[in-house]
Protein backbone atom coordinates (compact mmCIF):
# COMPACT_ATOMS: atom_id res chain seq x y z
CA UNK A 1 0.00 0.00 0.00
CA UNK A 2 2.82 2.42 0.87
CA UNK A 3 4.53 1.67 -2.45
CA UNK A 4 1.25 2.40 -4.31
CA UNK A 5 0.89 5.88 -2.71
CA UNK A 6 4.54 6.72 -3.48
CA UNK A 7 4.07 5.88 -7.15
CA UNK A 8 0.88 7.93 -7.32
CA UNK A 9 2.52 11.05 -5.85
CA UNK A 10 5.52 10.65 -8.16
CA UNK A 11 3.17 10.45 -11.20
CA UNK A 12 1.37 13.67 -10.18
CA UNK A 13 4.68 15.53 -9.78
CA UNK A 14 5.88 14.37 -13.22
CA UNK A 15 2.58 15.45 -14.81
CA UNK A 16 2.82 18.93 -13.31
CA UNK A 17 6.45 19.36 -14.41
CA UNK A 18 5.66 18.15 -17.93
CA UNK A 19 2.70 20.51 -18.18
CA UNK A 20 4.79 23.55 -17.20
CA UNK A 21 7.62 22.69 -19.61
CA UNK A 22 5.17 22.48 -22.56
CA UNK A 23 3.71 25.96 -21.88
CA UNK A 24 6.64 28.21 -22.63
CA UNK A 25 4.39 31.10 -23.76
CA UNK A 26 1.68 31.79 -21.22
CA UNK A 27 -1.34 33.17 -23.06
CA UNK A 28 -3.86 33.60 -20.28
CA UNK A 29 -3.14 36.53 -17.97
CA UNK A 30 -3.07 36.04 -14.20
CA UNK A 31 -4.77 38.30 -11.71
CA UNK A 32 -1.48 40.14 -11.12
CA UNK A 33 -0.80 41.04 -14.80
CA UNK A 34 -3.18 42.22 -17.52
CA UNK A 35 -1.84 42.90 -20.99
CA UNK A 36 -4.01 44.93 -23.41
CA UNK A 37 -3.52 45.27 -27.15
CA UNK A 38 -4.83 48.72 -28.11
CA UNK A 39 -5.99 49.68 -31.64
CA UNK A 40 -3.38 50.07 -34.35
CA UNK A 41 -2.88 53.67 -35.48
CA UNK A 42 -1.16 55.58 -38.28
CA UNK A 43 -2.07 53.04 -40.96
CA UNK A 44 0.00 54.31 -43.88
CA UNK A 45 0.81 51.71 -46.47
CA UNK A 46 3.87 49.95 -45.07
CA UNK A 47 4.11 52.04 -41.89
CA UNK A 48 1.92 51.83 -38.76
CA UNK A 49 2.04 52.03 -34.97
CA UNK A 50 1.29 49.20 -32.53
CA UNK A 51 -0.04 50.22 -29.11
CA UNK A 52 -0.33 48.29 -25.86
CA UNK A 53 -0.62 48.49 -22.07
CA UNK A 54 0.30 46.31 -19.14
CA UNK A 55 -1.45 46.63 -15.77
CA UNK A 56 -0.57 44.89 -12.53
CA UNK A 57 1.79 44.74 -9.53
CA UNK A 58 3.99 42.44 -7.44
CA UNK A 59 6.03 41.36 -10.45
CA UNK A 60 8.92 42.84 -12.39
CA UNK A 61 8.35 43.42 -16.13
CA UNK A 62 11.69 43.11 -17.91
CA UNK A 63 10.61 43.21 -21.58
CA UNK A 64 7.65 44.43 -23.63
CA UNK A 65 6.81 44.06 -27.29
CA UNK A 66 4.40 43.04 -30.03
CA UNK A 67 3.92 39.91 -32.08
CA UNK A 68 2.03 39.85 -35.36
CA UNK A 69 1.12 37.40 -38.09
CA UNK A 70 -1.38 36.68 -40.84
CA UNK A 71 -2.83 34.10 -38.45
CA UNK A 72 -4.69 34.68 -35.20
CA UNK A 73 -3.00 34.69 -31.78
CA UNK A 74 0.57 35.39 -32.93
CA UNK A 75 3.45 34.69 -30.56
CA UNK A 76 7.09 35.69 -30.30
CA UNK A 77 7.81 32.84 -32.71
CA UNK A 78 6.15 34.96 -35.43
CA UNK A 79 7.11 38.49 -36.42
CA UNK A 80 7.99 40.32 -33.22
CA UNK A 81 9.56 43.56 -32.05
CA UNK A 82 10.80 44.46 -28.57
CA UNK A 83 9.91 47.92 -27.27
CA UNK A 84 12.46 50.04 -25.46
CA UNK A 85 11.82 50.26 -21.73
CA UNK A 86 10.26 48.03 -19.10
CA UNK A 87 7.71 48.08 -16.30
CA UNK A 88 3.98 48.73 -16.25
CA UNK A 89 2.07 51.30 -18.31
CA UNK A 90 1.58 52.07 -21.99
CA UNK A 91 4.05 51.25 -24.73
CA UNK A 92 4.14 51.43 -28.53
CA UNK A 93 6.40 50.90 -31.51
CA UNK A 94 6.44 52.09 -35.13
CA UNK A 95 6.58 49.25 -37.64
CA UNK A 96 7.81 49.75 -41.19
CA UNK A 97 8.50 47.41 -44.11
CA UNK A 98 7.50 44.27 -42.19
CA UNK A 99 3.92 44.41 -43.43
CA UNK A 100 2.37 44.57 -46.88
CA UNK A 101 -0.43 46.80 -48.19
CA UNK A 102 -3.98 45.42 -48.40
CA UNK A 103 -3.34 42.55 -45.99
CA UNK A 104 -5.25 41.48 -42.88
CA UNK A 105 -2.97 40.87 -39.89
CA UNK A 106 -3.31 39.89 -36.23
CA UNK A 107 -1.27 41.53 -33.49
CA UNK A 108 -0.85 40.96 -29.75
CA UNK A 109 1.05 42.96 -27.17
CA UNK A 110 3.25 40.86 -24.87
CA UNK A 111 5.40 41.27 -21.76
CA UNK A 112 8.02 39.11 -20.06
CA UNK A 113 8.72 38.91 -16.32
CA UNK A 114 11.90 38.34 -14.38
CA UNK A 115 10.76 34.74 -13.93
CA UNK A 116 10.90 34.15 -17.69
CA UNK A 117 7.13 34.09 -18.13
CA UNK A 118 5.54 35.68 -21.21
CA UNK A 119 2.03 37.12 -21.06
CA UNK A 120 -0.02 38.09 -24.14
CA UNK A 121 -2.78 40.59 -24.64
CA UNK A 122 -5.93 40.22 -26.68
CA UNK A 123 -5.72 39.31 -30.37
CA UNK A 124 -6.44 42.36 -32.54
CA UNK A 125 -7.18 42.15 -36.28
CA UNK A 126 -6.36 45.02 -38.66
CA UNK A 127 -6.15 45.55 -42.41
CA UNK A 128 -3.47 47.70 -44.00
CA UNK A 129 -4.30 50.37 -46.55
CA UNK A 130 -2.85 50.66 -50.02
CA UNK A 131 0.25 52.76 -50.65
CA UNK A 132 -1.94 55.56 -51.98
CA UNK A 133 -5.58 56.46 -52.38
CA UNK A 134 -7.56 58.57 -54.85
CA UNK A 135 -9.59 61.27 -53.14
CA UNK A 136 -11.96 64.12 -54.06
CA UNK A 137 -13.01 62.69 -57.42
CA UNK A 138 -15.71 64.93 -58.80
CA UNK A 139 -17.30 66.11 -62.02
CA UNK A 140 -16.87 69.85 -62.53
CA UNK A 141 -18.91 70.37 -65.69
CA UNK A 142 -20.58 68.55 -68.57
CA UNK A 143 -21.36 69.74 -72.08
CA UNK A 144 -22.47 67.74 -75.10
CA UNK A 145 -19.17 66.02 -75.96
CA UNK A 146 -16.91 66.91 -73.03
CA UNK A 147 -16.68 66.43 -69.29
CA UNK A 148 -14.39 68.24 -66.85
CA UNK A 149 -13.20 66.16 -63.91
CA UNK A 150 -10.71 66.47 -61.06
CA UNK A 151 -9.11 64.14 -58.51
CA UNK A 152 -6.43 64.15 -55.86
CA UNK A 153 -3.93 61.48 -54.87
CA UNK A 154 -3.31 60.95 -51.18
CA UNK A 155 0.17 59.42 -51.16
CA UNK A 156 0.25 57.20 -48.12
CA UNK A 157 3.76 55.80 -48.47
CA UNK A 158 6.76 57.98 -49.33
CA UNK A 159 8.34 54.99 -51.08
CA UNK A 160 5.46 54.38 -53.46
CA UNK A 161 7.66 54.53 -56.54
CA UNK A 162 6.66 55.37 -60.09
CA UNK A 163 3.02 55.29 -61.07
CA UNK A 164 0.73 56.50 -63.83
CA UNK A 165 -2.58 58.32 -63.47
CA UNK A 166 -5.63 58.71 -65.65
CA UNK A 167 -9.34 58.16 -66.13
CA UNK A 168 -11.26 55.24 -67.58
CA UNK A 169 -14.80 55.58 -68.90
CA UNK A 170 -17.43 53.54 -70.67
CA UNK A 171 -21.14 53.37 -71.37
CA UNK A 172 -21.15 50.35 -69.03
CA UNK A 173 -20.47 50.24 -65.26
CA UNK A 174 -17.04 49.50 -63.78
CA UNK A 175 -14.82 50.70 -66.63
CA UNK A 176 -11.22 49.49 -66.72
CA UNK A 177 -8.11 50.15 -68.78
CA UNK A 178 -9.55 47.81 -71.41
CA UNK A 179 -12.21 50.46 -72.08
CA UNK A 180 -11.64 54.08 -73.11
CA UNK A 181 -8.85 55.63 -71.06
CA UNK A 182 -7.02 58.94 -70.78
CA UNK A 183 -3.50 58.99 -69.32
CA UNK A 184 -2.92 62.14 -67.27
CA UNK A 185 0.52 61.37 -65.81
CA UNK A 186 1.81 64.65 -67.25
CA UNK A 187 -1.13 66.31 -65.51
CA UNK A 188 -1.05 64.81 -61.98
CA UNK A 189 -4.04 64.42 -59.66
CA UNK A 190 -3.84 67.47 -57.41
CA UNK A 191 -7.42 68.80 -57.63
CA UNK A 192 -6.56 70.26 -61.04
CA UNK A 193 -9.34 70.15 -63.63
CA UNK A 194 -8.90 67.91 -66.66
CA UNK A 195 -11.12 67.85 -69.77
CA UNK A 196 -12.09 64.61 -71.52
CA UNK A 197 -13.18 65.20 -75.11
CA UNK A 198 -14.81 63.32 -77.98
CA UNK A 199 -17.79 61.96 -76.06
CA UNK A 200 -21.19 61.40 -77.64
CA UNK A 201 -24.03 63.84 -76.87
CA UNK A 202 -27.04 62.75 -74.82
CA UNK A 203 -25.25 59.60 -73.61
CA UNK A 204 -24.85 57.97 -70.19
CA UNK A 205 -21.25 57.31 -69.12
CA UNK A 206 -19.48 55.71 -66.18
CA UNK A 207 -16.09 57.11 -65.22
CA UNK A 208 -13.48 56.57 -62.53
CA UNK A 209 -9.87 57.64 -61.95
CA UNK A 210 -7.07 55.11 -61.85
CA UNK A 211 -3.47 54.77 -60.73
CA UNK A 212 -1.32 52.06 -62.29
CA UNK A 213 2.09 50.70 -61.22
CA UNK A 214 4.04 49.58 -64.30
CA UNK A 215 6.60 47.63 -62.28
CA UNK A 216 4.05 45.10 -61.02
CA UNK A 217 1.13 45.61 -63.43
CA UNK A 218 -1.17 46.62 -60.58
CA UNK A 219 -4.03 49.12 -60.98
CA UNK A 220 -5.98 51.02 -58.31
CA UNK A 221 -9.37 52.35 -59.36
CA UNK A 222 -11.11 55.21 -57.59
CA UNK A 223 -14.77 55.92 -57.02
CA UNK A 224 -17.10 55.42 -59.98
CA UNK A 225 -19.39 58.27 -61.01
CA UNK A 226 -22.16 58.24 -63.59
CA UNK A 227 -22.97 61.24 -65.78
CA UNK A 228 -24.92 62.07 -68.90
CA UNK A 229 -23.64 64.34 -71.62
CA UNK A 230 -26.06 67.14 -72.45
CA UNK A 231 -27.80 67.80 -75.74
CA UNK A 232 -31.21 66.48 -74.72
CA UNK A 233 -34.40 68.55 -74.62
CA UNK A 234 -35.04 70.43 -71.39
CA UNK A 235 -38.26 71.39 -69.58
CA UNK A 236 -38.92 74.49 -71.74
CA UNK A 237 -38.42 72.72 -75.05
CA UNK A 238 -34.89 74.03 -75.63
CA UNK A 239 -31.68 72.01 -75.39
CA UNK A 240 -29.85 71.45 -72.11
CA UNK A 241 -26.37 72.87 -72.76
CA UNK A 242 -24.57 72.52 -69.42
CA UNK A 243 -24.63 70.30 -66.33
CA UNK A 244 -22.56 71.12 -63.24
CA UNK A 245 -22.55 67.46 -62.23
CA UNK A 246 -24.26 68.21 -58.92
CA UNK A 247 -26.61 70.80 -57.51
CA UNK A 248 -25.19 73.90 -55.83
CA UNK A 249 -26.41 77.48 -55.36
CA UNK A 250 -29.92 76.31 -56.18
CA UNK A 251 -29.25 74.94 -59.67
CA UNK A 252 -27.51 72.23 -61.65
CA UNK A 253 -28.59 72.42 -65.32
CA UNK A 254 -28.57 75.20 -67.90
CA UNK A 255 -31.00 75.22 -70.79
CA UNK A 256 -30.85 77.34 -73.95
CA UNK A 257 -34.04 78.73 -75.46
CA UNK A 258 -35.21 77.04 -78.67
CA UNK A 259 -35.01 80.43 -80.42
CA UNK A 260 -32.88 83.59 -80.29
CA UNK A 261 -33.10 87.37 -80.71
CA UNK A 262 -31.70 88.51 -84.03
CA UNK A 263 -29.73 91.72 -84.63
CA UNK A 264 -29.96 93.39 -81.21
CA UNK A 265 -27.70 95.81 -79.34
CA UNK A 266 -25.84 95.17 -76.11
CA UNK A 267 -27.50 98.37 -74.85
CA UNK A 268 -26.59 100.94 -72.21
CA UNK A 269 -24.35 102.92 -74.55
CA UNK A 270 -22.10 105.42 -72.74
CA UNK A 271 -22.89 103.72 -69.40
CA UNK A 272 -20.13 101.82 -67.61
CA UNK A 273 -21.21 98.78 -65.58
CA UNK A 274 -17.97 97.35 -64.13
CA UNK A 275 -17.40 94.25 -62.09
CA UNK A 276 -19.51 91.68 -63.96
CA UNK A 277 -17.87 88.21 -63.71
CA UNK A 278 -17.46 85.96 -66.74
CA UNK A 279 -17.66 82.63 -64.95
CA UNK A 280 -20.46 80.08 -65.17
CA UNK A 281 -23.18 81.00 -62.72
CA UNK A 282 -22.84 84.79 -63.04
CA UNK A 283 -25.02 85.53 -66.07
CA UNK A 284 -28.31 85.97 -64.22
CA UNK A 285 -26.92 88.57 -61.80
CA UNK A 286 -25.04 90.28 -64.64
CA UNK A 287 -28.22 90.58 -66.70
CA UNK A 288 -30.16 92.04 -63.81
CA UNK A 289 -27.39 94.53 -63.13
CA UNK A 290 -27.33 95.66 -66.76
CA UNK A 291 -31.11 96.17 -66.77
CA UNK A 292 -30.97 98.15 -63.52
CA UNK A 293 -28.26 100.42 -64.95
CA UNK A 294 -29.93 101.73 -68.09
CA UNK A 295 -33.31 102.86 -69.44
CA UNK A 296 -33.11 101.53 -73.01
CA UNK A 297 -36.23 99.77 -74.18
CA UNK A 298 -34.90 96.78 -76.13
CA UNK A 299 -31.42 95.41 -75.69
CA UNK A 300 -29.87 91.97 -75.27
CA UNK A 301 -30.08 91.54 -71.48
CA UNK A 302 -33.61 92.98 -71.21
CA UNK A 303 -34.95 90.91 -74.11
CA UNK A 304 -33.57 87.74 -72.52
CA UNK A 305 -34.96 88.57 -69.06
CA UNK A 306 -38.39 89.38 -70.50
CA UNK A 307 -38.52 86.14 -72.47
CA UNK A 308 -41.05 83.64 -71.09
CA UNK A 309 -40.55 80.62 -73.31
CA UNK A 310 -42.02 77.38 -71.97
CA UNK A 311 -43.90 79.34 -69.33
CA UNK A 312 -40.70 80.16 -67.41
CA UNK A 313 -39.63 83.66 -66.35
CA UNK A 314 -36.05 83.01 -65.22
CA UNK A 315 -34.29 83.53 -68.56
CA UNK A 316 -31.21 85.75 -68.84
CA UNK A 317 -28.30 86.75 -71.10
CA UNK A 318 -25.43 84.32 -70.42
CA UNK A 319 -21.97 85.37 -69.27
CA UNK A 320 -18.94 84.75 -71.49
CA UNK A 321 -18.16 81.28 -70.08
CA UNK A 322 -21.83 80.34 -70.04
CA UNK A 323 -22.21 81.36 -73.69
CA UNK A 324 -19.13 79.34 -74.58
CA UNK A 325 -20.83 76.24 -73.12
CA UNK A 326 -24.02 77.12 -75.03
CA UNK A 327 -22.19 77.40 -78.36
CA UNK A 328 -20.13 74.25 -77.82
CA UNK A 329 -23.11 72.08 -76.93
CA UNK A 330 -25.35 73.41 -79.69
CA UNK A 331 -22.61 73.06 -82.33
CA UNK A 332 -21.98 69.45 -81.34
CA UNK A 333 -25.63 68.54 -81.90
CA UNK A 334 -25.97 70.73 -85.03
CA UNK A 335 -28.46 73.03 -83.29
CA UNK A 336 -26.65 76.38 -83.27
CA UNK A 337 -28.71 79.06 -85.00
CA UNK A 338 -28.04 82.71 -85.79
CA UNK A 339 -25.11 84.49 -87.38
CA UNK A 340 -22.34 82.95 -85.19
CA UNK A 341 -21.86 86.19 -83.18
CA UNK A 342 -23.59 86.37 -79.78
CA UNK A 343 -23.72 89.04 -77.08
CA UNK A 344 -22.81 88.06 -73.52
CA UNK A 345 -23.50 89.84 -70.22
CA UNK A 346 -20.01 91.31 -69.88
CA UNK A 347 -18.44 94.57 -70.99
CA UNK A 348 -14.88 95.42 -71.97
CA UNK A 349 -13.38 96.61 -68.68
CA UNK A 350 -10.67 98.55 -70.53
CA UNK A 351 -13.15 100.21 -72.90
CA UNK A 352 -16.41 100.43 -70.91
CA UNK A 353 -18.46 101.55 -73.92
CA UNK A 354 -17.84 98.20 -75.62
CA UNK A 355 -19.88 95.09 -74.94
CA UNK A 356 -18.40 91.61 -75.26
CA UNK A 357 -19.57 89.03 -77.78
CA UNK A 358 -18.45 85.52 -78.74
CA UNK A 359 -17.82 84.48 -82.31
CA UNK A 360 -17.94 80.88 -83.49
CA UNK A 361 -15.68 80.08 -86.46
CA UNK A 362 -17.14 76.98 -88.17
CA UNK A 363 -14.10 76.35 -90.36
CA UNK A 364 -11.77 76.13 -87.33
CA UNK A 365 -14.38 74.96 -84.80
CA UNK A 366 -13.16 77.74 -82.50
CA UNK A 367 -14.95 80.09 -80.11
CA UNK A 368 -13.34 83.52 -79.70
CA UNK A 369 -14.14 86.52 -77.50
CA UNK A 370 -14.25 90.06 -78.89
CA UNK A 371 -15.79 93.42 -77.99
CA UNK A 372 -17.42 96.21 -79.95
CA UNK A 373 -19.64 99.24 -79.43
CA UNK A 374 -22.62 98.56 -77.17
CA UNK A 375 -24.76 100.28 -79.78
CA UNK A 376 -23.85 97.87 -82.56
CA UNK A 377 -27.10 96.21 -83.62
CA UNK A 378 -26.16 93.21 -85.73
CA UNK A 379 -25.35 90.47 -83.19
CA UNK A 380 -27.71 87.91 -81.70
CA UNK A 381 -28.72 86.99 -78.15
CA UNK A 382 -29.66 83.51 -76.92
CA UNK A 383 -31.64 83.39 -73.64
CA UNK A 384 -30.70 80.68 -71.13
CA UNK A 385 -32.17 79.55 -67.84
CA UNK A 386 -30.97 77.48 -64.88
CA UNK A 387 -32.85 74.78 -62.99
CA UNK A 388 -32.33 71.92 -60.55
Amino acid sequence: MKNFFSKTILLIIITIITSCSQDENVVDNTNSITVITDPVTELKGKTLTFNGRVIGDDVEIVARGFAWSLNSNPTTNDYTEVVDGSGFGSFFIDIKNSIEPLQTYHVRAWVSTQLGETFYGNDLEFTTKDVLSIENFRIEGIVSTRVVVSSKIEKIDDETGLFETGYVFSVNPNPTLSNFSINTSHFPFNDTEFTINNLSPNTDYYIRPYVSFPHDNRVIYGEELKFKTVGYVGPSGGYVVFDKGSESDGWRFMEAAPGYFDNVTWGCKNISIPGMPKNIGSGYANSQRIINSCNDSNFAAKLCRDYDGGGYNNWFLPSSQEMSAVIRSLVDINALTGDNSYWVSNQNESIPDEGIYLYYNPSKDEISEYSTSKGYGFYDAIPVRRYK
